[in-house]
């Protein structure tokens, strides 16, 4: 009898725990939404400023095209850019020492020595692990898309007297925001460092803002009523 009496009271032990941990072991629920966008064939235009020369500062303009594989993976097959240099304050104080100091036979040619960029372009391939969906100012819903980028180009640089020209290989790495404006347009920051190969070219910061156009592409909901009409 004091064995029953055992088994019941540890039963009923057990059965007082299990129902305590199924009262406040609350399950826990995870959501994942997918991506609202997804692009296809992506064209932008842009402006660029690279400004760690300490001779001249660049503007530019250019056009890129990028092709996606997946929501993850895509090839900017090209990103071509003209740019205009805009001579900085040590480049101008020492072309105007040119002008003034003199050898016994002729001016120091200072103009002769410096190269600036005429254009350049490149291509790479483009990995994008992060989509974030954002609140801005707490009134409108920003998707956005955050990748990394790296790839090889070339620049043609020109002597100041036009009479040589350069072709200078370099590697590019560097960050890319997307902010989807909608389905078929989006606001870009390209972030990118250009490494050159050769010694006698100094590396840059390419900083660009872009407009793009997706094209081919569209959103989930699209998507999901295609899927429904078939």
């Amino acid at each position: 009898m004091k064995k029953l009496s055992k088994i019941a009271l540890c039963l009923a032990v057990m059965t007082c725990t299990v129902a305590k941990a199924d009262l406040y072991d609350v399950p826990k629920v995870t959501t994942v939404q997918n991506r609202l966008y997804f692009l296809n064939n992506e064209i932008t235009l842009q402006g660029s400023y690279l400004p760690l020369d300490p001779f001249v500062k660049y503007y530019g303009v250019g056009l890129s095209y990028t092709k996606h594989f997946s929501s993850f993976t895509s090839w900017e097959i090209f990103n071509a850019n003209y740019v205009l240099a805009q001579p900085a304050g040590l480049k101008k104080s020492l072309n105007a020492l040119g002008k003034t100091e003199s050898t016994a036979d002729n001016i120091i040619p200072f103009d002769d020595v410096f190269f600036t960029m005429k254009y350049f372009a490149s291509t790479n391939l483009k990995f994008t692990p992060f989509y974030t969906k954002n609140l801005f100012f707490n009134s409108k819903i920003v998707y956005s898309m955050f990748s990394f980028v790296g790839g090889a180009g070339i620049a043609s640089f020109e002597r100041d007297d036009k009479k040589e020209t350069r072709m200078r290989p370099f590697i590019n790495v560097g960050v890319i925001l997307h902010y989807m404006i909608s389905d078929a347009t989006l606001i870009k920051f390209d972030f990118r460092d250009q490494v050159f190969t050769a010694s006698d070219t100094k590396n840059n910061l390419t900083l660009t803002l872009g407009l793009a156009f997706n094209i081919g592409g569209g959103s989930e909901k699209e998507e999901r009523e295609i899927e429904e009409e078939f």
